[in-house]
């Protein structure tokens, strides 16, 4: 019987070998490693954008929400006032306009090519060029003063020495939105911190330096109220009236009030050795009222210089506090209204034009005035709008361009129309500061309606019926590509 072995087939090995016989180790080239490692850091950098986009637009997202939410607070706040302003027999309702250049922030300073903050790359062509004066943008801003007398309702913002809140309540005051003076807290020489308070959009000096409002994201719109009481509580801190009974001795001018600005301040009660500015904030209640100030406004003598600047003042605020907190520092916080406010823009309507013909003249029509556009046959009406000049826009639409035309745009009320000599000894015309044309840089306004215009019982009186309000919020640390600019149309009290 034969065995046959079984034979297995030869299996060689899958290793390869060296000529010695030495296994050969298996490994990636360097060009492996390098497109290896550049797949990486490639996809490192796509993860790193993504996060870096989704971080961007959430914080975008926040901040815009934040300007909504700020934007809606305000909108109720000032329809309230509005809703509540006495124009009939109120002591004076005064709008003040004022122009300033200044730099968005840090980013749009860093980014200025010729360091002029007056000129602009404005169309992306790279070449900076002057920015009219009456078209309102990142660079050029409005910052304008409405100061009137409310009857509504209100409680008291500041608190007396020691206490930081107070019960005392008002149903009439006098109200003032406006951008506000912000002191700078920066530290002096002594250690101690400094008490300037520069206007928006100061320029820093080595003296006066302006970190915290500077900038025009910086800028913080006040909403300011002083309450008004005859006979206010004793306990009470409030602005003292040094002539209660408006006498006149025949030698001497009759003081302006307690809610007036004085270089000398304003007398307090209780009694402290110390007069404050009424623009310091310290305290918001005074001791007058609407009739009674009213009364005294008819017989002071005021310039127009006094409507201009003593009525309607900024006021201080300091909203970083400064440790140990006192009744102070929270008052002159607690009118702090609306942040990173770049544009406040205040214009008026009414009945100042008699338009019953195609022939503009001034008097009354029983109408609000309007512009005509389009074919005479089917012509369209927009309200008229008068104040410091704007450029809003022209014949081809919305939008600035580059031009003012009283036809499209706001231009000032006796720079359209003559108000005749004869008439002006009678309405006490109440555009006091008109800038001189739309294209000189100083474009001050101030239109003070006082207390003969604003008589109820008064024929010829000339009295504004509608303000538009334009506000633009933006976020200071550059979140925002823009600012979220908002109008509203408010019809005022009577």
């Amino acid at each position: 019987m034969h065995h046959y072995a079984l034979h297995q087939p030869h299996q060689t090995s899958a290793r390869p070998r060296s000529h010695s016989g030495n296994l050969v180790r298996q490994a990636f080239t360097l060009v492996e490693l390098l497109v290896s490692i550049a797949l990486a850091v490639l996809l490192i950098a796509g993860v790193n954008e993504v996060f870096r986009l989704t971080t961007r637009t959430v914080s975008a997202s926040n901040a815009l929400s934040d300007v909504i939410r700020d934007n809606r607070g305000f909108q109720g706040a000032l329809a309230a006032d509005t809703h509540a302003a006495m124009i009939e027999d109120a002591p004076f309702f005064i709008i003040r306009s004022e122009r300033v250049y200044a730099y968005r922030n840090q980013a749009d300073l860093d980014s200025d090519k010729d360091g002029q903050i007056a000129t602009a790359d404005l169309n992306g062509d790279g070449i900076e060029k002057n920015i009219p004066v009456t078209t309102y943008n990142f660079r050029n801003h409005r910052i304008d003063v409405l100061a009137f007398f409310t009857s509504e309702f209100q409680h008291r913002q500041t608190g007396n020495d020691g206490t930081y809140v107070s019960p005392t309540t008002s149903y009439e005051s006098y109200v003032n939105y406006s951008h506000m003076k912000v002191r700078n807290n920066s530290a002096t020489s002594s250690g101690e911190r400094a008490t300037y308070y520069p206007d928006p959009g100061d320029a820093p000096t080595n003296t006066n330096p302006n970190p915290n409002n500077y900038f025009a994201t910086q800028w913080l719109l006040g909403r300011s109220q002083i309450l008004l009481l005859d006979s206010p509580p004793v306990t009470e801190g409030y602005i003292f009236n040094s002539d209660p009974d408006y006498k006149r001795d025949g030698t001497s001018q009759q003081t302006k009030g307690p809610i007036s600005s004085s270089s000398n301040g304003n007398q307090v009660n209780p009694a402290s050795g110390q007069n404050y500015l009424i623009q310091q904030h310290r305290f918001d209640l005074a001791q007058t009222s609407i009739a009674r100030y009213r009364r005294r406004a008819l017989l002071t003598n005021l310039n127009d210089t006094d409507w201009d600047t003593t009525f309607a003042y900024r006021f201080w605020t300091n909203p970083y506090s400064l440790k140990p907190v006192d009744s102070r520092q929270v008052s002159q916080a607690a009118n702090v209204f609306l942040r990173g406010c770049t544009q406040f823009i205040v214009e008026y309507a009414g009945d100042f034009l008699d338009q019953r013909t195609d022939t503009d003249v001034f008097g009354h029509d029983g109408r609000i005035d309007f512009i005509r556009s389009g074919p005479t046959t089917n012509p369209r009406y927009k309200i008229r709008w008068y104040g410091a000049y704007r450029d809003t826009g022209g014949p081809g639409g919305p939008g600035a361009d580059g031009l003012i035309d009283p036809a499209y745009d706001v231009v000032p009320l006796t720079k359209y129309i003559t108000i005749p000599t004869a008439v002006q000894n009678v309405v006490q015309p109440w555009e006091l500061v008109v800038p001189a044309s739309p294209t000189v840089t100083n474009q001050n306004y101030t239109a003070a309606w006082r207390p003969y215009s604003l008589d109820k019982t008064n024929v010829n009186g000339y009295r504004p019926q509608l303000i538009r309000i334009t506000v633009t919020l933006d976020e200071p640390n550059g979140k925002l590509t823009e600012g979220q600019t908002y109008e509203y149309i408010y019809k005022l009290g009577y």
